[in-house]
């Protein structure tokens, strides 16, 4: 796909002023020739790209949707060293990271990808981006408990985004299991807004995310989206 050249080049150096002025002063050249102009399209994986002399390289983008096990955590560092997701990705020579979070205790769909702008917009409420989880809760709510959170609480002095929230099936009165849908993606909103209303949460797993879906992935496994998929998403939220 053909992109300014600034734009491109701002994928390296950060600051699209820079870039720019790295351009009018002639020290870019596409294919060997100098190119001084800022309208100026080039393809970054088949143009040849120099900047001073040197050649630039854009990685690819890539996607990877992964069913995150209990027991690992999103984050790169981790001062108890427990176990991260990262690592079930293998062999990847790009470094990726993770859209949004699970929390340790938590399992299910994880996306990993380099894509920034892709990203931001994913965890962007204003996007309305929807993900769903599966969830087991302590205890059995009455409908005013669902209906209050499902449009919205106050958790740590902000109002939730209002949700849907469904019973999928109910053990008696000692646990419940529900289907929760939100467009937001606070810390641990889900166990926080049952736990408000006294009812914790056992077990929690988000099984989609917008267009995708966990389908019959394993649990620790993963796999690269294809292009209908990562075009599907990159629509849903304007790009």
């Amino acid at each position: 796909m053909r992109e300014r050249l600034a734009k491109v080049l701002a994928k390296i150096y950060g600051s699209r002023r820079k870039c720019e002025k790295l351009i009018l002063d002639g020290l870019v050249k596409i294919n060997g020739k100098a190119a001084r102009e800022l309208w100026l399209k080039v393809d970054p994986f088949l143009d040849e790209i120099l900047v001073s002399g040197h050649k630039i390289i854009i990685p690819r983008k890539v996607y990877i949707l992964l069913n995150k096990p209990k027991g690992f955590i999103c984050s790169l560092k981790d001062p108890e060293r427990r176990p991260r997701a990262f690592d079930l990705i293998k062999d990847l020579n790009i470094q990726v990271f993770n859209v949004g979070r699970l929390d340790y205790d938590s399992e299910g769909l994880l996306l990993f990808t380099n894509d920034g702008e892709l990203a931001y917009r994913l965890t962007h409420p204003k996007y309305k981006i929807k993900k769903v989880y599966q969830v087991k809760i302590n205890g059995v709510p009455g409908n005013d408990v669902i209906k209050s959170l499902s449009q919205g609480i106050k958790l740590e002095g902000e109002k939730t985004i209002p949700c849907k929230i469904k019973f999928l099936r109910i053990n008696s009165k000692k646990d419940a299991w529900l289907e929760v849908i939100l467009f937001e993606g606070r810390n641990r909103q889900i166990r926080k807004m049952f736990e408000k209303f006294k009812y914790p949460v056992i077990s929690l797993k988000r099984i989609a995310l917008g267009n995708l879906s966990l389908r019959n992935l394993p649990s620790g496994k993963y796999r690269f989206l294809n292009f209908q998929e990562v075009n599907i998403l990159k629509k849903s939220v304007g790009l």
